[in-house]
């Protein structure tokens, strides 16, 4: 058994790459296809996780077999091949290889734009290529599913040329990437496999979408959704069709919601991502100098999150999370305003009640404020930091009460620019 490649057949460790690389490759295509089958589960996030630690192995092998390859003589076509063949054998080559190195690297930066965990097999945390970016997001997605149709073609072509060169030509191109204890019966193996794998895809393909599937819909569409499903006499006081700005708010500051925002950081296998709440209404009546005086009462649209991935906005709408439908809003409404003695800066601490789903729970909320005039107009900054847990508030049903996948303290951040 050569470890080299001679001019008549490749050696131990071109076939150990072409072999490990085909299996994995057509486990990653099955599984990828078959992927939106799968309920929204932990289980499903671990093959998540699987999924692409393999196809950061791919991305490391690919590399590995062109230099390999590079150091290699390759063994010449048989005198049996035809000069189509020999052709379209390059073609299928060069397309093998741009699917090799596309699909992982589409899918590394997919999840480095929606700002996904990616462990390589919980040894160690890959680095992102990019920053989070949702446009970015989108069109990985689309070029990975691009480049997996393009590989799958590419690989049932490689294997129908095979299978014909081992049953209609019935010549030794096969035999030459096997080990020679296999050679007699390697080519019934493989169209067992090619088989057995193309059988697969073709099921998976003509298979009804289950019913948990959703489609995609963008926070728009999210947020109509759950406004047209609220009932009249819902206690937050959202009407069909209305937005929590539309409410009559008793306010002596007006939130400028342009700049200012209310976002999440929740780890996911230890990786946080981060989000916002796009819609988000409220009063704040404040005065320094008058605390006793002061309240703050905001109302948060829960459907309105958005982390820069559809499929997770998506996901946190649904009732095992925030169940926007039944629970439009998340409403946080301040008891008492006291002054924060402990820091050096303008710092005060709003005691008050939150409210997610059917939960309420007291939390303080300590934040900072600045206030500056320009022209006789006031204008308030204030910045506050709240970590709280979301299994008191029943956020994660069911097996995402379990914290090894989701982790279960969320710091939100608030930021609000006013004027009075």
């Amino acid at each position: 058994m050569c470890v080299h490649n001679t001019k008549d057949r490749y050696g131990i460790i071109s076939q150990l790459f072409h072999w490990l690389m085909a299996f994995i490759i057509m486990a990653l295509l099955v599984i990828g296809m078959g992927m939106d089958f799968i309920e929204d589960t932990s289980q499903k996030f671990q093959i998540y996780m699987l999924h692409k630690s393999f196809g950061m192995l791919i991305l490391a092998l690919v590399v590995g077999r062109i230099l390999w390859r590079f150091t290699q003589v390759q063994p010449e076509h048989l005198s049996t091949h035809a000069g189509w063949e020999r052709i379209l054998s390059k073609l299928v080559h060069v397309f093998l290889y741009l699917g090799f190195i596309g699909m992982p690297l589409t899918g590394w930066l997919m999840t480095s734009a929606g700002q996904y965990p990616n462990s390589f097999f919980g040894l160690f945390n890959v680095p992102d290529l990019i920053g989070k970016d949702q446009d970015m997001f989108r069109l990985m997605r689309r070029l990975h599913d691009v480049f997996g149709l393009c590989l799958l073609a590419a690989v049932g072509l490689h294997f129908a040329g095979a299978m014909k060169h081992a049953f209609v030509d019935r010549d030794s191109t096969i035999n030459r990437m096997v080990p020679s204890v296999m050679a007699s019966f390697a080519h019934i193996i493989l169209l067992v496999i090619g088989l057995a794998f193309f059988g697969m895809i073709g099921f998976i393909m003509l298979k009804d979408k289950p019913h948990h599937e959703r489609p995609r819909q963008s926070v728009e569409e999210i947020v109509e959704t759950v406004r047209d499903a609220i009932p009249a006499n819902q206690p937050v006081n959202i009407q069909a069709g209305e937005s929590l700005r539309d409410t009559n708010w008793d306010t002596n500051w007006d939130i400028n919601y342009e700049t200012s925002y209310i976002e999440f950081t929740v780890p996911v296998y230890g990786t946080p991502f981060s989000g916002r709440f796009q819609e988000f209404e409220g009063s704040i009546n404040f005065d320094p100098q008058n605390l006793e005086a002061s309240n703050i009462d905001i109302k948060i649209l829960t459907a309105s999150a958005e982390s820069g991935s559809d499929d997770r906005d998506q996901q946190m709408a649904q009732d095992v999370w925030f169940d926007a439908q039944t629970y439009p809003a998340a409403h946080f409404v301040s008891t008492r305003i006291e002054r924060d003695n402990s820091s050096p800066q303008a710092a005060f601490i709003a005691h008050g009640d939150l409210t997610i789903r059917d939960k309420t729970h007291g939390v303080m909320l300590p934040f900072t404020l600045s206030i500056t005039k320009d022209g006789g107009i006031e204008h308030a900054a204030a910045k506050g930091l709240l970590t709280i847990d979301r299994l008191q508030y029943g956020v994660g049903q069911g097996q995402w009460t379990e914290t090894d996948v989701v982790g279960k303290d969320v710091q939100v951040t608030i930021a609000v620019d006013a004027t009075r």
